[in-house]
């Protein structure tokens, strides 16, 4: 999708494109930054606009305990807003990080042990995230995560990015609604219908295409039956 054909889209959406007659530059440009701004904000608060998770590799090394994700970080790459999977890789086996949220992070005050990690915790700040391990590794291993990442935003009118095609209707309806005011007008009903409804179907269709993540207790993963009174499973 190109920036330009969104955009002029849009402002004949709201009347402000003449058919036949190019439009102002200036105009063309509010256009686009407020389509900047509209997709950042998307992408930067809203989980369920980001169509897909993104699968990394990260090579450890031993004696972490902390590393930086985003551009220039320990992971050069484009700085995640949460973190949905992590585990860890030591040759053929995988093994789970549990995501900590703050609340249970602050319940594991000592984090300098040595060994395998076994949870994560995750601060978003900006513009390097930090990944916290509950342990310092004990060895090298491959660290993967499954992420949600802000996707490319419009830099000029001729970028070309990749959306899925039902984001072109959401993008020109809210853009018309949004963009609307700056030209003393008021997007008609049909278009604020269009984009509300565009806005929660694809929201709704990116939540239905995401498996949901269920922690099992390792004693219900068919380790036998566990003895009470001794304390082990047999």
């Amino acid at each position: 999708m190109l920036a330009q054909t969104l955009i002029e889209d849009a402002m004949s959406t709201i009347r402000v494109k003449k058919k036949g007659f190019a439009p102002d530059n200036d105009d063309v440009q509010l256009m686009l930054r407020q389509l900047q701004r509209m997709l950042a904000h998307w992408f930067g608060t809203m989980n369920l606009m980001i169509p897909y998770r993104t699968r990394e590799t990260l090579a450890l090394s031993s004696g972490i305990n902390s590393v930086t994700i985003g551009p220039s970080g320990t992971l050069n790459t484009v700085r995640p807003t949460n973190i949905e999977v992590a585990k860890l890789a030591l040759g053929t086996s995988e093994y789970a990080l549990r995501i900590e949220d703050l609340d249970s992070w602050s319940w594991n005050p000592d984090r300098s042990s040595g060994g395998r990690p076994t949870k994560l915790y995750y601060e978003p700040v900006f513009p390097l995230g930090i990944m916290y391990f509950d342990r310092t590794t004990d060895q090298a291993y491959d660290l993967i995560l499954n992420s949600f990442k802000p996707m490319t935003n419009f830099s000029d009118l001729t970028t070309d990015v990749d959306f899925p095609p039902e984001y072109e209707e959401l993008i020109v309806a809210n853009l018309s609604v949004r963009d609307a005011p700056a030209y003393g007008k008021s997007a008609g009903e049909d278009t604020k219908i269009l984009a509300e409804r565009t806005l929660i179907e694809v929201r709704g269709n990116n939540q239905a295409l995401r498996v949901p993540i269920i922690e099992v207790d390792p004693g219900l993963l068919g380790y036998g039956a566990f003895n009470f009174q001794s304390g082990e499973f047999s």
